[in-house]
């Protein structure tokens, strides 16, 4: 090869393996996301307003319809309990009852399943928590109402939800990319929230961006310890959940008053 084709291709070897090193750590962060540090940090969204979630471009797969759902949601259970790397396509057509050219007709290869499965999690937590949080103008019931849906979503059973942050690194640069900037709207939009209710003097003395990781520390926790044939209902839990997080950021929750 010649000289300045051999630089250009060190100097793209050079840039994937960045690429990757940054890849691997946003994967380890809580949540999957990258946080630059309490010394510098992301400027915070306003604190009046939530944050409008836009449409990803999904992938290379049959429309969704019921049979489409229940390979994901089986082939996310098998994620969850085996691992990305560990599950071969036999597994998943085994326990979804087709053969592996059946389940080749809805989906193109197992990291494009991985990616539609987070994919469809990413639309759970859309439509099911963030949407319906959003209208909520007064920051507290919003705050609410993200921690009880998003717990609600997590004690159904939907492993989809779970592998969102276990998995992310099984996907392809472009594709781990489009999940993060997705989980990065819904991360601004609950650090908003806390934003606002500082704005009012209703938050604890906390830095919002810790604190925004923390709460998605215990909300995706649950999924790990939470049995539904346990002690006690996913009311109850939740219930607890939402008590334990609102106690510690609210002034108001242990008998302060606002400042």
């Amino acid at each position: 090869l010649a000289p300045g084709t051999r630089n250009r291709r060190r100097a793209g070897l050079d840039a994937e393996v960045a690429l990757r090193f940054t890849d691997r750590l946003v994967g380890r962060i809580v949540f999957g996301l990258y946080s630059p540090g309490l010394s510098h940090p992301r400027s915070s969204p306003p604190p009046c307003e939530p944050t409008t979630v836009k449409t990803s471009k999904k992938p290379a797969i049959a429309a969704e319809c019921d049979r489409t759902i229940d390979i994901y949601t089986k082939a996310a259970e098998i994620f969850h309990e085996q691992g990305f790397d560990a599950t071969s396509m036999s597994n998943i057509a085994a326990a979804v009852e087709l053969t592996k050219a059946g389940l080749y007709y809805y989906i193109e290869s197992k990291e494009d399943l991985l990616f539609a499965i987070m994919s469809y999690a990413m639309e759970q937590l859309e439509t099911r928590v963030i949407d319906p949080s959003s209208e909520l103008t007064d920051p507290e019931q919003r705050l609410l109402s993200i921690i009880e849906r998003h717990g609600r979503l997590l004690t159904e059973g939907n492993k989809a939800i779970t592998i969102l942050t276990d998995e992310i690194e099984g996907l392809k640069p472009k594709h781990r990319r489009q999940i993060l900037d997705r989980k990065r709207v819904y991360f601004d939009f609950v650090r908003g929230t806390l934003e606002a209710l500082r704005s009012q003097g209703k938050l604890r003395d906390v830095n919002t961006t810790v604190a925004t990781f923390g709460l998605f520390g215990t909300l995706l926790w649950l999924p790990r310890w939470y049995r539904a044939e346990g002690r006690l209902s996913k009311e109850q839990v939740i219930a607890e959940i939402t008590s334990i997080a609102v106690g510690g950021l609210l002034k108001h929750a242990c008998g302060e008053r606002p400042a």
